[in-house]
């Protein structure tokens, strides 16, 4: 259900934190770092997205593609009208989600690579460990010319990755500190609030909510 919200009351302080941080700062050359990232495409991405542009890696060389069951329809369009290279893949509910994703996973990494300059730096954030399992698997058929670094950013995707033999650097953020303490009680109360200011929007009378997650 889309919903006419207005996201400028919501706030991010850890993101803002970050801009702060490095606010007013020099900046260095990014020019050779691409980002191939699989997300949840919702607001709290695109501001983290917005963020990394700011710090001076070059719009054109960040590639996302979302989950179909967690993409926003109003971020994703928002996204590609100010320049990201953002797709959402179609998936067929008659086949496996899981199967599917591992293809769109691939087709992703193929058409990414056509667009890297060598040589390169590349940074992979996952949402679910696929896109970085199946790097890791070709990552003998890489190029010596690029330089990968990867990123987990949730619980179910370090539990699909924890016992791999791992050929590059993963940063398993889903079970660190900040996130646990700092940004799960964040992510709770946004929800809650958008949950009860859609329900005011819409005036619902009996409501009934189903929250299901993998972390």
């Amino acid at each position: 259900m889309q919903t006419n919200i207005n996201k400028n009351k919501y706030t991010y302080p850890i993101l803002q934190k970050i801009t702060d941080h490095f606010s007013g700062k020099n900046k260095a050359d990014l020019d050779n770092v691409y980002i191939l990232t699989c997300q949840h495409l919702l607001e709290p991405q695109m501001k983290m997205f917005e963020l990394l542009v700011d710090f001076g890696i070059p719009k054109n060389n960040i590639h996302l593609f979302g989950k179909i069951y967690s993409t926003s329809n109003e971020i994703l369009k928002e996204m590609k009208s100010v320049g990201f290279n953002v797709t959402q893949p179609t998936f067929d509910p008659d086949t496996s989600f899981d199967s599917e994703h591992k293809e769109n996973c691939t087709k992703a990494f193929n058409d990414f690579l056509s667009d890297v300059n060598k040589p390169a730096r590349i940074i992979v954030i996952d949402d679910g460990g696929e896109l970085l399992k199946l790097i890791n698997n070709k990552f003998d058929l890489l190029n010596g010319n690029l330089s990968v670094v990867g990123v987990e950013q949730t619980s179910s995707g370090f539990r699909k990755l924890e016992n791999i033999d791992l050929k590059f650097p993963i940063f398993n953020v889903a079970r660190s500190s900040i996130k646990l303490i700092k940004e799960s009680p964040l992510i709770a109360r946004l929800g809650c609030d958008r949950i009860v200011d859609a329900i005011n929007q819409y005036s619902v009378l009996d409501s009934r909510i189903l929250i299901v997650g993998l972390g």
